[in-house]
């Protein structure tokens, strides 16, 4: 892509005739900002990425208040490609040259992870995927596995799948939780113990005092609800 001639760039990047040459509102380094938001929200779901190729040519625009980017009629997606930049209320707009990469970026352990263990920021990082049909199986982003906690071993270098990971535990079996009924707006309260594991969202067991099994679903603060 830098082998490509700057004549070919400004090529692309044309004006309508209703631009005229007033005073500069920042060439092409002031169209960065809306060309980034755009391709931002476009190609983050695609967990692909892009480069801008700003060309060295002089550009010298009305200023506008409100740009607005997009994808021209029929233009590519990825490879070297372009995104345009109008705005109506000066008569303007222009292709912004850039580059996207179809490289599908994945989390991969950076060490050794014991089974039980809960992950930190600095046990994942990006890496570049080797097939992109990983990218269906692969977390790629850090918040999805921060947190959770490892259900087998993981050793170092290991793509960090969604099955591989579990909510950290709210509840342990044999653990005394305190039971909330809830019906008809009324709300009793009773102290039982929990026969399962069970994390925040899941359903668990208990037996209450009594010798009655209940079964509800584990609150953030490691209660049961039941709901009648």
């Amino acid at each position: 892509m830098a082998g490509m001639k700057i004549s070919r760039y400004l090529a692309l990047a044309f004006l309508s005739a209703g631009a005229a040459h007033a005073a500069a509102a920042g060439g092409w380094a002031s169209l960065e900002a809306p060309v980034r938001a755009f391709l931002d929200a476009e190609l983050k779901p695609r967990g692909v990425t892009y480069k801008l190729v700003r060309p060295s040519g002089k550009l010298d625009l009305p200023a506008c208040t409100a740009p607005a980017a997009g994808w021209p009629a029929g233009s590519a997606q990825s490879g070297n490609t372009y995104v345009e930049v109008r705005c109506p209320a000066a008569g303007w707009q222009v292709r912004f040259p850039v580059g996207i990469d179809e490289s599908r970026m994945g989390l991969v352990t950076t060490r050794r992870v014991a089974a039980g263990e809960t992950l930190s920021a600095s046990d994942v990082r990006l890496a570049s995927l080797p097939n992109p049909a990983l990218g269906r199986q692969v977390l790629n982003v850090a918040e999805a596995a921060v947190g959770q906690v490892a259900r087998s071993g993981l050793p170092e270098g290991a793509w960090v799948r969604r099955y591989m990971l579990a909510a950290p535990r709210a509840v342990h079996a044999n653990q005394p939780v305190m039971v909330h009924a809830l019906s008809d707006g009324l709300s009793v309260a009773a102290q039982g113990k929990a026969l399962a594991n069970a994390a925040v969202g899941d359903e668990v067991s208990v037996r209450m005092p009594s010798g009655r099994q209940v079964r509800g679903e584990v609150q953030k603060d490691g209660s049961v609800r039941l709901a009648f």
